[in-house]
């Protein structure tokens, strides 16, 4: 479905649909679109004009909608504890991890940030960029399959979830009205007396790290302080001036804090537009800022200059630690792989494998297969940080189905952990991580597998990561190859395969091999029998082997470029 397909479509079902960009900042003035909707005309004319623009829904009255917006798990967790059983609504898979709930309108719902932590309320005044658009990195919007808007109409919102947004305390005004506020309707008392400079900092700081331009920061400020009521200019420009110095030193010693600790996790060469792009460093101040900073670090020694490569760095490692390779077996760690990874890559003692895995691809039946084939030989730990015990037994109860393990009959042990892993880590046994989850900052996840590969002694490690579908853009790029985190998450696996839809594992890195063919690269079509059986359908293969054996069919939707794989 194109962009113009899709935005005619909404427009179909009552939407009032506008033209945004990949930032989702809109493309035009947009407030009459939240009192009157979009003709078609109007529609094919925003599309000709900005081909590659993305499209987004009006919340409100307008389109009748009110939309839950949760930007991470815990988020998505606590709207589920507000819903019932039968709760079924259009729902929408944002680029980063989240999701849109999209409800029926309640009136006297505005946009309301943070009503708890990571969700905000998208209602009269707000919208949410809808599908197939896609975000700066190529990663697109998605429906959940059947719970799309033109399949299903919204449910109202949940009373839990009406309550909650109501009681939230979070403070709302107008910059553009400049309206002031009794002690009533201000109980966070911001900007009263003793406190100003605090808030006009706070407010600066923020709107810079959103990356307004410094001009239109001013402005916002100018807008605050005279909203206070008639002061002495010198004393308006005085606040003002405090307020910007305060915001260009914190963002200087805070991107200085960024740098440094993402070349803390990288040990290879990196070019600056590879840290402008995980850093999300985007304007011409920040990248002086950031030439400043690798300056700096250049003469405290704590990285070096590539020698033919301008922009091109490597951090300089001083932390050594002596290999006593003497005391070294040599022997395999002897682990049992599913889809046959055993019979292509050799896994020694304090390895690390990384499996990235789509949506529904079999990440989690492929790590409970790991333990039960090697429980018996082997210590094993299973750190979950998302299924509870109900859904666990369930897994394993798949096992007891088909004949493979009793419930009662699993030597593994499983945990329920979700973060900081390394603390974990049994040295010496078989450590799987069902799943290493940031919503954020993913370049940290190589730091994060460096210190659990940190811990290690005699044992391995195997983690699962989360992995956004693979595309393929019109020039031919291909996005998403690799799981979050990317060539970060790769440094320390000595195994590195991804499960992709239309279950299509690949293997990604193979370090060590069992015999002079080279595994990396290779592909193999699989499936998941009832739940937890894997069966190879076909042998590991080059990718020109697949193609040509027509078993890896490519199919390519002009309108995101998702890859769809055939059957």
């Amino acid at each position: 479905m194109t962009i113009l397909d899709a935005a005619l479509k909404y427009a179909s079902i009552g939407y009032s649909v506008i033209p945004v960009k990949k930032d989702k900042r809109p493309l035009i003035a947009w407030e009459k679109h939240q009192k009157e909707r979009a003709d078609e005309k109007q529609i094919r004319e925003w599309v000709k004009k900005w081909p590659d623009m993305n499209i987004a829904i009006v919340t409100g009255e307008i389109s009748g909608l009110t939309v839950v917006d949760c930007d991470s798990q815990s988020a998505i967790d606590a709207f589920k504890g507000m819903i019932w059983d039968t709760f079924y609504t259009p729902m929408q898979h944002t680029p980063r991890g989240g999701m849109h709930y999209v409800c029926k309108y309640t009136e006297g719902i505005q946009n309301k940030a943070a009503v708890i932590e990571h969700m905000d309320i998208r209602g009269e005044g707000g919208y949410i960029v809808a599908a197939p658009s896609v975000n700066n990195e190529g990663t697109a919007y998605i429906w959940e399959e059947g719970f799309e808007p033109w399949v299903l109409p919204p449910a109202p919102m949940p009373p839990k979830c009406v309550t909650l947004i109501k009681s939230s305390n979070t403070f709302a005004f107008s910059l553009y009205k400049g309206l002031s506020r009794t002690p009533a309707e201000n109980p966070g008392g911001y900007f009263t007396e003793g406190r100003r400079d605090n808030d006009l900092f706070h407010v600066s700081n923020c709107a810079r790290k959103g990356g307004l331009e410094p001009e239109m920061i001013e402005e916002v400020l100018i807008r605050l302080v005279n909203s206070w009521g008639e002061h002495d200019p010198k004393w308006v420009s005085d606040k003002i001036k405090s307020a910007l110095k305060r915001t260009k030193e914190d963002q200087e010693r805070n991107l200085t804090q960024e740098i440094k600790g993402w070349v803390s996790v990288t040990e290879r060469y990196f070019s600056v537009t590879e840290c402008d792009k995980e850093l999300e460093i985007v304007t011409k101040r920040d990248k002086e800022a950031r030439r400043q900073i690798f300056h700096r670090m250049v003469k405290a020694g704590e990285v070096e200059r590539h020698p033919d490569r301008d922009g091109t760095f490597r951090r300089i490692i001083l932390d050594l630690q002596e290999i006593d390779y003497l005391s070294a077996s040599g022997k395999e760690f002897g682990l049992r792989l599913p889809l046959g990874l055993s019979r292509l890559v050799r896994i020694l003692p304090k390895n690390i494998i990384v499996v990235a895995g789509e949506p529904n691809a079999g990440k989690t039946a492929w790590l409970l297969n790991v333990a039960y084939e090697n429980q018996n030989d082997h210590e094993v730990h299973y750190f979950s940080s998302e299924m509870g015990a109900d859904e666990l037994k369930d897994r394993l109860l798949k096992f007891e189905e088909t004949n493979m393990c009793r419930l009662d009959g699993w030597k593994t042990r499983f945990w329920d952990k979700s973060g900081d892993f390394a603390d974990a880590i049994k040295p010496n046994a078989i450590n799987i991580i069902d799943f290493l989850e940031l919503h954020d900052k993913f370049w940290e996840i190589g730091g994060k597998i460096r210190e659990i590969y940190d811990r290690l002694d005699r044992g391995i490690a195997i983690v699962a990561l989360q992995k956004n579908p693979t595309q393929v853009l019109k020039d031919g790029t291909v996005k998403n190859e690799w799981g979050l985190g990317a060539l970060r998450a790769a440094e320390k696996a000595r195994l590195y395969f991804t499960m992709n839809t239309g279950n299509v594992a690949v293997i990604k890195k193979a370090k060590n091999w069992k015999s002079k063919v080279n595994p990396n690269g290779m592909m193999m079509r699989y499936t998941l029998a009832q739940g937890c059986r894997f069966v190879e359908k076909g042998k590991w293969m080059t990718g020109t082997e697949f193609a040509r054996k027509e078993q890896y069919e490519e199919v390519i939707d002009d309108t995101d470029g998702t890859i769809i794989h055939g059957d």
